[in-house]
């Protein structure tokens, strides 16, 4: 990237938010078969958003819905602090979806920092390319 060469005419230009989400966006051949998949799970189109950095796909589903696409159960796991969060302790995408998925939240990992919230489960499923990511949201568990 010139932008960020020393050497490059362009060096230290900065880019607007859009043109940076613009060039890292995954590649509509990935988008469109990561929509493919979900469409074939009864996933209608307006269910299925896309971030403003072009890199998530953020899903309206319950999650019954989420555990069948991905072949799992989620459960509620209680912190000591009192804080309850969302996961599961494996899920599954179709090996042909490896290409073009680079993560799916929540799933078997808890966040980093432990904070009250509102519960709902959402599935982020990052489409690859630069990076992309699917979130859906479960309404209730």
């Amino acid at each position: 990237m010139s932008v960020s060469h020393p050497g490059s005419e362009t060096y230290g230009q900065h880019w607007t938010s859009a043109k940076v989400a613009e060039t890292f966006a995954p590649s509509q051949a990935s988008v469109a078969t990561v929509r493919l998949w979900l469409h074939s799970h009864d996933v209608a189109p307006e269910r299925i958003t896309v971030s403003n950095s072009l890199g998530w796909l953020h899903l309206n589903m319950t999650v019954g819905e989420v555990e069948s696409l991905l072949m799992t159960k989620y459960s509620l796991y209680r912190h000591e602090s009192g804080v309850t969060q969302v996961a599961c302790e494996h899920y599954h995408v179709p090996h042909e979806l490896s290409d073009h998925i680079d993560f799916i939240t929540p799933t078997v990992h808890f966040d980093a920092k432990v904070q009250a919230r509102d519960l709902h489960l959402g599935l982020s499923l990052p489409i690859k390319s630069p990076s992309t990511c699917i979130s859906a949201f479960p309404t209730a568990i």
